[in-house]
């Protein structure tokens, strides 16, 4: 079979087609919940130096991006239950450069923050299994997109956690800073973060 017929068994939606194919609710629920052994392992390789250092006035450091992470669990989990109960949901947009202070994630607790990303995640992915083709389908109004479904918002999440991910494996791959630490060596002290 070639790739594109491989694509296509996973749940891939064709130009013009709406609603939910085959097995796309899984792959959405698996990124979700392969995301955090992704996020949690680069966040350790930070050098503590780099750990709060941004990049530039007003762009996020690693410890910004993890936290943010953690931060817009309960806000997806809100978001979901809202849509399963409201008969006409409206979803106002989040948007932490407009919505919070400049240092207010510098303010949190990163190893707290992580616990949290780890666990608030597995409890999502749990509740996600629980849904129906039905619940899946299910939308709501918001206010930046033309369409929402629980569907496009765990994909979304999904496609934040690695877009975060990236900008923090950026930042610790920066030519002019340490380089990441090698977790191989079994750094106690910082695995402790």
């Amino acid at each position: 079979m070639g790739l594109i017929g491989q694509v296509g068994q996973v749940g891939l939606v064709g130009a013009g087609q709406a609603g939910l194919v085959g097995q796309s609710e899984n792959v959405v629920i698996e990124s979700l919940e392969r995301a955090p052994a992704i996020v949690v392992p680069l966040v350790r390789q930070a050098p503590k130096e780099t750990l709060t250092r941004r990049p530039s006035p007003r762009k996020w450091s690693i410890h910004e991006h993890a936290c943010h992470l953690a931060d817009v669990q309960p806000l997806m989990w809100h978001r979901l239950e809202l849509i399963l109960s409201d008969e006409e949901p409206m979803i106002r947009s989040y948007d932490p450069g407009r919505d919070d202070p400049d240092d207010r994630l510098l303010q949190i607790d990163l190893t707290d923050a992580l616990e949290r990303y780890v666990r608030d995640r597995a409890r999502l992915v749990e509740r996600l299994r629980q849904l129906d083709e039905s619940d899946w389908r299910k939308t709501a109004r918001h206010d930046e997109y033309n369409s929402y479904s629980i569907h496009a918002m765990f994909r979304h999440l999904a496609l934040h956690d690695f877009f975060h991910a990236y900008r923090i494996e950026e930042l610790l791959l920066r030519l002019d800073w340490p380089p990441p630490l090698d977790l191989a060596d079994d750094d106690d002290d910082h695995r402790e973060r």
